[in-house]
C-alpha cells in the first residue's frame, strides 16, 4: 500500500474505503484472539495479486487478554496513540487510534501530526487536535476519524465492531468484505512491481550489511528496528 498511496498521494474517500473495510476485518479477527497488533501503516499492508490486502510483519504484536495492559513503548511514531506514548497502559484500543491515523493517511496524504521530527510528532500527537476542516472531508468521514483519534481510550471507539456500525460504512456489504467479492480500486498486473526499485538491490540484513539505506527511509528504519528490540526485551 505504501508504493502505490505514494503514486498518487491520496485515495478518494470510495478507494480508501475499500482498504479501511478489509482492514477492519482482519483487525477484528486479531482482537478476537487477544492480539494487539500495534503497528498498523500503510508499509505493513500488502496488496496480492487480486488487489485484496494482507496484513503483515507481526513483530510488535503481542498477546493481551481482555481487561490486561501492556506498557511497551513500541510502534511507528505518525502512528504511535497518545497512552504509549505517555506509557500508561494500552489495550486493544491503541490499534483502533492507528487505524484511524491510517485512515486519515489514506484520504488526505499524510498522518495526523506528520513531521520530520519524532519528537515534534509526539508532542502533536499528546496535546494538539488534529486537523479537519482544511481538507475538505465528508461530514460523516470526519465524525468517523474524530471516533477513532479521540486522545483518550476512554472516549475512542472502543472495539472494532463498533467502528464497523459507524455511518460512513453504511453501504459496507460486510459478508461480500469477507468473501473477497468486492471490486479492488487496484489490481497490480502479474508482473508488476510493487517495490520501489532503490530497494530491490539491498541485501537482506540491512543493519550488518554496511550498505546504507535511502536517506529518506534511513531514520524510520532504524527506529523501527529500535523499537523491536526493546519490545523483545521487555518480554524477557
Amino acid at each position: 500500500m505504501f508504493f502505490h498511496l505514494g503514486k498518487v498521494q491520496k485515495f478518494s474517500e470510495e478507494q480508501a474505503r475499500f482498504y479501511f473495510a478489509e482492514l477492519l476485518e482482519g483487525m477484528e479477527y486479531i482482537h478476537s484472539l487477544d492480539i494487539v497488533y500495534r503497528d498498523i501503516k500503510p508499509e505493513n499492508i500488502l496488496i496480492d495479486i487480486d488487489g485484496h490486502i494482507k496484513i503483515a510483519d507481526f513483530g510488535l504484536s503481542k498477546i493481551l487478554p481482555k481487561k490486561q495492559r501492556s506498557y511497551s513503548f513500541c510502534g511507528s511514531p505518525e502512528y504511535m496513540c497518545p497512552e504509549i506514548l505517555k506509557g500508561k497502559g494500552h489495550d486493544q484500543r491503541a490499534d483502533i487510534y492507528c487505524v484511524g491515523a491510517l485512515l486519515y493517511e489514506l484520504v488526505v496524504g499524510f498522518p495526523p501530526h506528520f513531521n520530520k521530527d519524532h519528537d515534534e510528532i509526539y508532542k502533536g500527537i499528546i496535546n494538539n487536535p488534529v486537523e479537519y476542516r482544511e481538507h475538505q472531508l465528508t461530514p460523516e468521514l470526519e465524525s468517523l476519524l474524530k471516533g477513532m483519534l479521540q486522545k483518550n481510550p476512554s472516549q475512542r471507539f472502543q472495539t472494532i465492531s463498533e467502528v464497523k456500525t459507524h455511518p460512513w460504512l453504511a453501504g459496507v456489504n460486510w459478508t461480500k468484505v469477507v468473501n473477497r467479492e468486492l471490486n479492488p480500486p487496484i489490481v497490480p498486473g502479474p508482473n508488476e512491481c510493487n517495490i520501489d526499485e532503490e530497494f530491490l538491490n539491498l541485501p537482506l540484513d540491512f543493519e550488518d550489511s554496511g550498505v546504507p539505506l535511502p536517506t529518506e527511509r534511513r531514520q524510520s528504519f532504524f527506529y523501527d528496528s529500535m523499537m523491536t528490540k526493546t519490545m523483545k526485551q521487555s518480554q524477557l
